[in-house]
């Protein structure tokens, strides 16, 4: 899945390792490409538990969540100058998660008082 963001491209790649004790995992990755260089932001995986069913768009989006929490260092080193710029970056990539798969993009906009 590829996310254009403010002039750098980001691919986002799901990986799927199957364990011997019937254990899935779900490994996601977030790749940046600023034109200059290529580099993993971070990385999120999810566990399928041995007695649950394996639904991959459970495990993608529980990856891609823990995928998307960067901590302060990472957002200040690399991207993103405030805290708004980076809610924007997370709602983008999952906006375009959502048109990936042909679900439905259920976000709401929180009303200010």
């Amino acid at each position: 899945m590829i996310v254009d963001f403010e002039g750098k491209r980001f691919y986002v790649k799901f990986y799927y390792i199957n364990s011997d004790n019937h254990r899935i995992l779900t490994h996601c990755q977030i790749i940046c490409d600023d034109g200059e260089k290529r580099f993993i932001l971070n990385t999120g995986t999810s566990y399928k538990h041995p007695n649950d069913n394996f639904v991959k768009d459970y495990g993608r989006k529980i990856a891609l969540r823990r995928a998307l929490e960067l901590n302060e260092n990472l957002k200040k080193q690399f991207l993103f100058a405030n805290d708004e710029q980076y809610l924007l970056f997370r709602k983008t990539v999952w906006k375009r998660y959502f048109e990936f798969t042909n679900k439905p993009y259920l976000y709401k906009e929180k009303k200010k008082k």
